[in-house]
């Protein structure tokens, strides 16, 4: 198979087109979903690699205090996403330490939280590539900027319509977890490369794992939006080319619904006489808030979950009991990022030594429940939250919370940042070789297949986790 390298395709020192920093409003002003906070994370440097990231999961309008009425809130922070960051930061800090991998350069960031919304997504990228607060398409408002590409980001919802904006201006994009099979589409997306399988890589994987347990006989589980119909008719066509027959199929909303309909879903599992039940699309905490009413069902199945699910151990961890004795498919991490630099790294984080680190404050009052410096933001957060703040000893530790040396996380956005210096690196070196008529071919070690996959030797891991409950 032939392999299309990342250093080949990616546009590393495009820039848009320039002009000086406007003081009147400019001709072509974009309004887009405006949020309390921003979270934007910016480093100067010679060459920028961006960052649209998700940190927080959700966003939800608020109406308090009256001055941000016209906001939206980002709400749910994962300690497990701002882990992805920390590995961001950690990456460019020890490649701007390296003194052979770019020489004379250094390597700069500007990250912004998605939120886990398309609309903040699209604002973040336009934020990014205008250089403003404020977006302001086909400029470039900080003079000239060598921007590599951009790492983003984690959901297929978000990742899509950043990868459209990309795709016009020639940036490379590396996800770390969208799955949609539409973005292996080269002729649609030619920029876009990701860290993770696509849905046609799990669901085939999953497909010859039931085959080879002789599991023919099964019931799905489906959530009741445009990922769960997507990924229902790839599991569908996968299964019918192993011979592998569905005995029901049950839509399941992210809201709570009428006992009654969860009463009929009971009863439909209870009665059917397959013992192996897949849950396919992407869930939310809402959701497994909901779907745990059929906890009592499951005792008796074999629950198989999406990769999706397998790898977010938040959303396991938010209902053991349901999960316990489930099987899921999660992709190998390529290597460990235990190591005594990064735990350092980590443990010096702390809103103390860090207050302008939006992210790490709203980790501390979200998990620590500490009080932050700002009233109203305190005031704002225990009405949408409903906890109750406190002043905080300033002996509380990020270690409480991110969990190191945890089996299920998987560096993809530290490989990300790496891959794309590398490619810098090839290219500096490529340049310089070009000038003293040395110029030679080479081979980038880390590639992409053709539809922009990570290539590995080991692409899927099949883990049983027995999660008892507490």
């Amino acid at each position: 198979m032939a392999f299309l390298e990342l250093i080949y395709l990616t546009a590393l020192y495009v820039t848009t087109c320039s002009s000086k920093v406007q003081t009147k409003k400019p001709a072509c002003h974009l309004e887009i979903i405006k949020t309390y906070e921003e979270y934007e994370y910016m480093k100067e440097g010679d060459i920028m690699i961006a960052g649209v990231l998700t940190i927080n999961t959700l966003i939800v309008p608020i109406s308090y205090p009256m001055d941000f009425y016209n906001s939206m809130l980002c709400v749910g922070a994962l300690a497990k996403n701002y882990r992805q960051f920390v590995d961001f930061l950690f990456a460019i800090e020890n490649i701007n330490k390296d003194p052979v991998l770019l020489p004379n350069l250094t390597l700069g960031y500007h990250i912004y939280d998605s939120c886990g919304d398309p609309r903040k997504a699209v604002r973040s990228v336009l934020q990014i590539l205008s250089g403003t607060r404020e977006p302001v398409p086909n400029y470039s408002c900080v003079g000239k900027r060598n921007i590599a590409g951009f790492i983003g980001d984690l959901s297929s919802e978000t990742t899509v319509p950043i990868a459209q904006i990309l795709n016009v201006y020639g940036y490379a994009q590396i996800s770390y977890g969208a799955t949609d099979p539409s973005l292996s589409d080269r002729l649609t997306f030619p920029y876009f490369f990701r860290m993770v399988q696509s849905d046609h890589g799990h669901y085939l994987a999953l497909s010859k794992l039931l085959k080879y347990f002789k599991w023919t006989w099964i019931g799905i589980i489906r959530f009741n939006d445009n990922s769960g119909e997507k990924e229902l008719q790839l599991l569908s066509s996968y299964l019918s080319v192993e011979g592998i027959c569905v005995e029901f199929t049950i839509k399941i909303s992210n809201y709570i619904e009428n006992i009654a309909v969860y009463k009929m879903y009971s009863e439909i599992i209870q009665k059917s006489s397959t013992s192996v039940i897949i849950l396919c699309g992407t869930p939310s905490v809402n959701f497994v808030g909901t779907f745990r009413n059929l906890t009592d069902v499951f005792r008796t199945k074999t629950l198989v979950i999406s990769s999706t699910v397998a790898a977010n151990h938040n959303i396991i961890d938010y209902h053991l009991e349901l999960f316990h004795g489930s099987l899921g498919l999660v992709q190998h991490a390529i290597y460990s990022l235990d190591s005594p630099q990064m735990r350092s790294f980590i443990e010096s984080l702390h809103p103390l030594r860090n207050p302008e680190d939006k992210l790490l404050e709203d980790i501390w009052m979200q998990y620590h429940l500490c009080l932050s410096e700002d009233p109203n933001k305190n005031d704002l957060y225990e009405r949408v939250y409903a906890f109750k703040l406190h002043n905080c000893t300033g002996k509380d530790n990020i270690t409480d919370i991110l969990r190191i040396d945890s089996k299920l996380h998987f560096p993809h956005v530290h490989f990300a940042v790496h891959i794309m210096s590398g490619a810098l690196h090839k290219m500096q070196n490529t340049s310089e070789k070009s000038k003293t008529g040395n110029y030679y071919k080479y081979k980038f070690r880390k590639s992409f297949s053709e539809m922009g996959k990570i290539h590995s030797s080991l692409l899927l891991l099949m883990r049983i986790s027995y999660l008892r409950p507490q």
